[in-house]
């Protein structure tokens, strides 16, 4: 049996929209698990101890139905402005937002390990995956792989997902285009799954002022073997932005926006 637990920081304040989408969350994390028969699984979240809400009661119902413990990992000095849903406003926490958020997850990464698990499965609590979407990512067989998530809100932003690159001289951090087929790339998260060799190594989500992501892909490079992560198209992963977004969102809408269209190459009009 591979040993899975699925992870996240979650922070449900009543009428957010986190806390709309979060059962439904819950429910497709399910889905995703029963389609893979040779996973052992359990839950693990990190909340604030703070503000106990009736939405982590049903979340973890939820889960408790499906035959899946969970793991309550609760932080005094949660922090919760951080996890603010207005984007703009994280950014602007700066410093402070990305220190907590790398805090946060490497209390997943310490569970992890203590339960002897073989991977962790990390979700953010408004990404919402099809049945597929595990078994997509064990079926890659690499230390660290993730599902491609779309990370602005169309139509005010322009296109951009959850995969960068570094510079040439490795200082900036920039999105890249996924390929239909999958590929390399240098920073992911939102839905990675990770082997926990990494963790063995000493590969940690750290400071850095591009976001928590970047940091670990730093420590990545220097502590395990120069590594690149990868990523998947995997039809049906939709990030539940906006209010809108959640009222319009449909299996088959959100399916055909994120199917990444396939390149072709101009006829040749040679005489």
């Amino acid at each position: 049996m591979i040993r899975v637990m699925v992870g996240a920081p979650v922070y449900w304040p009543e009428g957010s929209l986190r806390a709309t989408v979060a059962e439904t969350w819950a429910y497709h994390l399910v889905a995703a698990i029963k389609k893979c028969p040779e996973v052992d699984a359990h839950v693990a979240l990190v909340v604030d101890s703070g503000t106990w809400t009736r939405k982590l009661v049903e979340v973890e119902e939820i889960f408790n139905g499906a035959n899946l413990g969970v793991r309550w990992i609760e932080v005094r000095d949660f922090d919760a402005e951080h996890m603010a849903e207005n984007r703009p406003q994280r950014r602007d926490l700066g410093r402070r937002g990305y220190r907590r958020m790398a805090f946060l997850r490497n209390l997943l990464v310490e569970r992890c390990q203590y339960e002897l698990c073989d991977y962790l499965w990390s979700v953010d609590a408004d990404v919402l995956v099809p049945p597929v979407t595990l078994k997509a990512l064990l079926d890659e067989a690499r230390p660290q792989v993730s599902a491609v998530v779309c990370n602005t809100a169309p139509p005010d932003d322009p296109f951009a997902w959850n995969i960068m690159d570094f510079t040439a001289d490795r200082v900036v951090a920039t999105h890249i285009e996924p390929e239909p087929t999958g590929g390399p790339c240098d920073i992911t998260g939102a839905c990675c799954l990770y082997a926990t060799e990494m963790f063995a190594a000493g590969v940690r989500w750290i400071y850095d002022p591009q976001g928590e992501d970047v940091g670990f892909a730093r420590l990545a490079d220097q502590r395990f073997h120069r590594l690149r992560a990868w990523y998947v198209p995997v039809p049906g992963v939709q990030h539940i932005m906006t209010r809108d977004a959640w009222k319009a969102w449909t299996w088959k809408s959100h399916c055909e926006a994120l199917v990444v269209p396939k390149k072709t190459e101009k006829e040749s009009t040679a005489p």
